[in-house]
């Protein structure tokens, strides 16, 4: 099973978001020591999530939004203004957590009705963002690279499945358009061209044939290739 750093990230958002909700359930109900636990756990969870963004960016770069249409200018008024809100937040949960702990609770709850909904609505907006990004707007990447699917592949066939053949030729290629899924596995195949009685051995054996799957920024994605694959008798 392949690490998604990105994914990651989005579970410690949506991981924080939700202890957010449970603190403030927690203080609605006078569960002052439940709501105190919490908070705390949703900063560290927070503090995770912002070390582990920092690495995966600078690690993979910026990650293009492949989206087109009317659903782009909406997804760059959300990153906008989460991202925006995501800076401003910093200071003020700093500010609510200190007045709590210094137990200052008049000015720690002036404070907290400005920093819970604004830190709640960073965190649902950073799952929303990973959606949008790596889930329903992820590219198809087209490639050529030997390093994946595109190299012609020799196999040995069985003569008995096709005796025919065999008599006509001592080899033949068939080329198939293949899509290769994130995990490396073949999604899907086309034939392209090839001897008819070659092809059914060639689809049959490619369909069993694992790639290793291909990364861009950091996360896994579909190959779209041609694949020459050369029967030998």
């Amino acid at each position: 099973m392949l690490f998604s750093q990105a994914a990651l990230n989005a579970t410690l958002n949506g991981t924080s978001a939700i202890l957010l909700a449970a603190g403030y359930a927690a203080i609605r109900t006078g569960k002052r020591e439940a709501h105190k636990r919490f908070m705390i756990s949703a900063f560290v969870v927070s503090c995770a999530f912002l070390v582990s963004y920092l690495v995966y960016h600078y690690r993979v770069g910026h990650v293009a939004f492949a989206g087109q249409g009317w659903i782009r200018p909406f997804y760059f008024v959300l990153l906008t203004s989460h991202t925006v809100l995501a800076i401003v937040i910093v200071p003020l949960i700093l500010i609510t957590l200190r007045r709590a702990w210094t137990e200052k609770f008049d000015k720690h709850r002036a404070i907290a009705k400005w920093t819970l909904p604004l830190w709640f609505y960073v965190s649902v907006t950073g799952v929303i963002v990973y959606v949008m990004v790596y889930q329903l707007y992820r590219p198809v990447i087209r490639t050529r690279d030997e390093s994946t699917a595109a190299a012609a592949q020799r196999i040995k066939v069985d003569p008995i499945y096709h005796i025919e053949a065999k008599d006509r030729s001592p080899s033949s290629i068939v080329r198939l358009h293949a899509i290769i899924a994130k995990n490396g596995s073949v999604k899907s195949l086309e034939v392209i061209s090839g001897d008819p009685k070659f092809v059914p051995t060639a689809v049959d054996t490619v369909r069993n044939w694992h790639y290793q799957p291909t990364i861009l920024n950091g996360e896994p994605v579909e190959v779209e290739t041609t694949i020459e694959v050369l029967l030998d008798f």
